[in-house]
């Protein structure tokens, strides 16, 4: 491809491995687990329907179809969109999003 790409997960899992003391992304680090998008979901205590969503940025929103973005507030969600698309900002209500959830593996302080 000739750049570099992550697809949806790996673009969460890309934050949650990034350790800020040697800016590098190691993979499997800190406590978030090689998972997909679905046990993502799965392993998520604090979750719900996309219509129950919370206007929280940085939760995560889901789709059955297999795919996870990030919340960034105000109705947009950034998204792995596919490799040949990037990484994109795009509106929650446009995009076939089912559900939200907090990332089990990243810490939500109120």
């Amino acid at each position: 491809m000739g750049r570099r790409v992550v697809d949806c997960v790996g673009l969460i899992k890309s934050y949650g491995w990034y350790d800020p003391e040697t800016n590098s992304i190691e993979y499997a680090s800190g406590d978030m687990p090689d998972v997909g998008t679905d046990g993502m979901w799965e392993a998520a205590a604090v979750r719900g329907n996309i219509d129950t969503m919370p206007d929280d940025p940085g939760i995560l929103v889901y789709s059955t179809e297999g795919h996870i973005g990030v919340y960034v507030g105000n109705g947009y969600a950034v998204e792995a969109i596919s490799h040949a698309g990037g990484v994109v900002k795009t509106m929650v209500a446009d995009r076939p999003w089912t559900g939200w959830l907090q990332c089990p593996y990243i810490r939500y302080d109120p």
